[in-house]
C-alpha cells in the first residue's frame, strides 16, 4: 500500500473517529490534501446529493428542529446547536466522499476483493458482478418510471414508490430466472 492510499485511509478514519469539536481542525487539511492527491475529487461538489444533504443538514434542520435560541437576520429563529452539528456532519460527509472517491479510483477490483476476504466478507466477487450487471437496468427502469409518472410523484408518492419497487423486484426475479436475456451478459 503506497503513501497516498495510507494518507486517504487516515483521512477517512479521522472523519469517522474524531469528535465533532476536533473535526474541523482535521477535515480542512485532509480535504485540501485529497484535492492535491486527486484534483477530480472536487467534482463531489457537483453532485446533487451533496447539496441536498447540505440543505437538509445545515439550512433546514436548524430552522425546523431544536430549541430556537438565535435569530437569523434579526427575525428568523434557528437553533445554533443544530447549525453547528449540521456543519460538522457535512464536514464528515465531505471528507468521506473525497476519501472514498479517491480510494475507489485507486484500488483495483482484485485488491478490493482480497481486502473483503481479509475482513471475512466472502462472496464479494459474485455480489460485485451481479451489481455491475443489474444496476444499469435498475437505473434505466427507475428513470423511465419517474419520467412517465411525474404527476403521480407529486400527488401519490407512496403509490408510485410501491409500483416502482414491485416493478424492480419483478425485473430482478426475471433476470435471475433468465440471466442471458437481452442486455445481460
Amino acid at each position: 500500500m503506497n503513501f497516498r492510499t495510507m494518507f486517504v485511509l487516515m483521512g477517512v478514519l479521522a472523519a469517522v473517529l474524531l469528535p465533532g469539536a476536533l473535526l474541523p481542525f482535521a477535515a480542512f487539511p485532509f480535504c485540501i490534501m485529497f484535492v492535491i492527491v486527486d484534483p477530480t475529487t472536487i467534482f463531489v461538489f457537483r453532485r446533487k446529493v451533496y447539496w441536498l444533504a447540505f440543505v437538509l443538514l445545515v439550512l433546514l434542520q436548524p430552522l425546523l428542529l431544536g430549541v430556537k435560541d438565535t435569530l437569523l437576520g434579526g427575525f428568523i429563529p434557528y437553533s445554533s446547536n443544530l447549525l453547528i452539528l449540521g456543519g460538522v456532519m457535512m464536514l464528515r460527509a465531505t471528507v468521506l466522499m473525497f476519501g472514498f472517491s479517491i480510494l475507489f479510483k485507486k484500488i483495483s477490483h482484485n485488491h478490493l476483493t482480497s481486502l473483503c476476504q481479509r475482513f471475512g466478507l466472502q462472496g464479494f466477487d459474485e455480489v460485485y458482478r451481479e451489481a455491475e450487471r443489474s444496476i444499469p437496468a435498475v437505473r434505466n427502469q427507475a428513470v423511465s418510471l419517474l419520467k412517465n409518472h411525474k404527476q403521480r410523484l407529486l400527488y401519490q408518492p407512496i403509490d408510485l414508490l410501491a409500483r416502482t419497487l414491485a416493478s424492480l423486484l419483478r425485473q430482478a426475479e426475471q433476470t435471475r430466472e433468465n440471466p442471458l436475456q437481452k442486455g445481460n451478459p
